[in-house]
């Protein structure tokens, strides 16, 4: 199954807005957390969202 990326995008947006800088930092733990119980798929889809979250804590990136 494939996400779109508007989907990630507002991911990335609103795991901004409940973490702010911690963003990345909490979908990291995320990413641990799925990958423990071998939820590879969704391990992914937050790796994507980090990604995401990155670009947009970028000076000059597109912030919510």
């Amino acid at each position: 199954m494939t996400i779109p990326d508007l989907h990630i995008q507002q991911t990335a947006r609103n795991f901004i807005e409940q973490h702010g800088e911690e963003a990345v930092a909490q979908a990291r733990e995320r990413v641990n957390a799925l990958q423990s119980r071998g939820d590879m798929m969704g391990a992914d889809i937050w790796l994507r969202v980090i990604v995401a979250v990155g670009e947009m804590q970028k000076p000059g990136g597109h912030r919510p």
